[in-house]
């Protein structure tokens, strides 16, 4: 009787073990699914990618805030000898936007192999993508800059990453802004992508961790809407750099060479703000 009572007591603990290794396996996967194992993050439920690069070419060429303006990117590169087979290029965000040609510029970005950073037009474009959810696009020239862009070209938007970083030339590419006092490698989104202050108010001025930015290394971002280009210097060295002058507003368009640190720029032939396009332009 008693060897059976200990045999009934031994298949209870078995019981009792079975289901508590159950419940510790069933907790670990469901940690490991929402807080994952991968550097990258996510940003609105969108899987995101920090890139670094270091496979990068010949010269760098940075382009910022294109906004749709095709002919003045064409004639930037252009000027700037770009060589296909040498150069590396790097589109940050927003690629599209008031200009006449949003989707012309996305696939010339895809021709050119070209990287690109996110911007807020790019990161509403591809929730809307994978949402189906027009209320992710705010205006009215965002939605029909969205339904004119191919599959591939959506694709190659949703592969943007949040940030670059060229190990070789000791600079991180952005598009916005990040916390000077935090890791770089672990900024948060929103200040990625938002031009403005750590709550991302978007402003129309240099923002603080501009001027809180001390390097050592180069921060290249692009975001607002300036007549130059803002540079930023600390101990002889320039630490910061904001590509975004404008183009769409009739201004002009500007980029970075790498490694000499060279500026570029072409005027803008049109002031496109508030204007609205043939379907067909944004749609090629």
């Amino acid at each position: 009787k008693q060897l059976k009572l200990a045999g009934e007591g031994s298949k209870l603990y078995l019981v009792y073990f079975y289901f508590a290794f159950t419940g510790l396996l069933w907790s670990y996967i469901v940690i490991l699914f929402l807080f994952g194992a991968t550097e990258s993050n996510a940003t609105d439920g969108l899987f995101v990618e920090r890139l670094s690069w270091s496979g990068a070419h010949g010269r760098v060429l940075i382009v910022s805030d294109i906004s749709g303006c095709i002919k003045e990117l064409q004639h930037l590169i252009k000027s700037s000898s770009y060589r296909p087979e040498k150069d590396s290029l790097i589109f940050i965000g927003d690629m599209v936007g008031e200009g006449p040609a949003s989707a012309q510029v996305v696939q010339f970005a895809m021709d050119h192999d070209a990287e690109c950073i996110r911007g807020p037009v790019e990161d509403k474009i591809v929730s809307w993508y994978l949402t189906e959810d027009e209320n992710t696009l705010t205006n009215a020239p965002e939605r029909e800059i969205a339904k004119n862009l191919k599959d591939d070209q959506l694709q190659y938007l949703l592969a943007c990453s949040l940030d670059v970083e060229l190990q070789e030339h000791n600079t991180r590419i952005i598009h916005s802004g990040l916390n000077p006092q935090g890791d770089l490698h672990n900024q948060r989104e929103e200040l990625l992508l938002k031009l403005g202050q750590e709550s991302g108010k978007i402003t129309n001025r240099v923002t603080s961790w501009f001027d809180d930015w001390n390097g050592p290394e180069l921060i290249v971002f692009g975001g607002g809407q300036h007549t130059n280009v803002q540079q930023k210097h600390s101990n002889n060295q320039l630490t910061a750099l904001g590509l975004a002058t404008g183009v769409a507003q009739g201004q002009t368009l500007s980029a970075l060479a790498l490694p000499d640190t060279q500026i570029l720029q072409v005027p803008s032939k049109a002031n496109y703000s508030g204007q609205k396009h043939p379907e067909e332009l944004m749609g090629e």
